[in-house]
């Protein structure tokens, strides 16, 4: 969440063809896959079966998993199925993408904004109730959380070896490409997705009335995203309704859009949370 992870799902979609090549099979998690679902094991079971099969049947030898969800998962018995691939004798190695929490604070605020969540609060409001989910409540309940060691226990106790990887925009697809395929003869750069595929594959997903994630709102935009979530709340605007609105704000929105100057007195109290819990010294 908030990690990269559309941009990365986005280039193994493109690449999909090139990584089977390469013997790895790629699948994407949502957030209502039944991996990920707690009293699933049986579900769990049939889908591990079926992508082994699948592996087998392509020659592939590495299962990549790609998920933004796991953030949010606190009880690791919803992770059974790590442990059943663990049975086949596999190694299961985790990759957790690290970010500075004044950057992960407004982003997850936008996409809460434009997301099913329809926030309707404040920045200020945001800040407080995820720092208090940051320091406490990732040890305790399931919750969007970015305390990594936090994160890091869960999938240890899941059975998976944890590498963290320290967001950069400009790396991070080549990086993570390069953990999945570690052996492969290929330039981890010839997988990334050129400039007007990815234009086409936005243009399909504005055609499905999706909401395209890795597309940012502009903050002087955020009064206006809020009001349409209230009247989507009210059932005033029905989701076609609301989705065409958010993605009009998106279209006129600026791709360089900043933390409003009056909420920048918010990112001290950000700086000190992630100096507590994840070490992370912003300067």
């Amino acid at each position: 969440m908030k990690t990269g992870s559309t941009a990365f799902q986005r280039a193994v979609e493109y690449a999909k063809p090139k990584l089977i090549q390469h013997g790895c099979l790629p699948t994407f998690v949502p957030s209502d896959n039944a991996l990920l679902q707690r009293g699933g094991l049986r579900s769990q079971k049939k889908i591990i079966n079926r992508l082994l099969k699948e592996a087998s049947s392509l020659n592939c030898t590495t299962l990549l998993f790609s998920s933004e969800h796991l953030s949010a998962i606190h009880e690791t018995s919803t992770l059974e199925w790590l442990g059943l691939l663990a049975k086949t004798g596999a190694t299961i190695e985790a990759v957790l993408v690290r970010r500075p929490l004044r950057e992960l604070y407004p982003s997850l605020y936008l996409q809460n904004l434009k997301g099913r969540r329809q926030r309707v609060s404040t920045f200020s409001d945001f800040v407080k109730e995820q720092l208090e989910v940051d320091e406490t409540l990732c040890w305790t309940r399931n919750c969007t959380s970015f305390n990594y060691p936090c994160l890091r226990k869960r999938l240890k106790d899941a059975g998976a070896e944890v590498e963290e990887l320290q967001y950069t925009r400009e790396s991070l697809i080549t990086e993570l490409f390069a953990r999945a395929l570690p052996d492969a003869a290929i330039r981890t750069e010839d997988l990334i997705p050129p400039k007007q595929w990815v234009a086409n594959w936005r243009a399909q997903i504005s055609d499905q009335g999706k909401m395209d994630a890795s597309r940012s709102l502009s903050w002087n935009l955020v009064p206006v995203a809020i009001e349409i979530n209230k009247l989507a709340r009210q059932q005033v605007l029905n989701g076609n309704q609301r989705n065409r609105l958010l993605m009009t704000l998106l279209d006129v929105s600026s791709p360089k859009t900043q933390l409003p100057e009056s909420d920048h007195h918010l990112l001290g109290s950000i700086d000190a949370l992630d100096s507590k819990i994840n070490g992370m010294v912003t300067h």
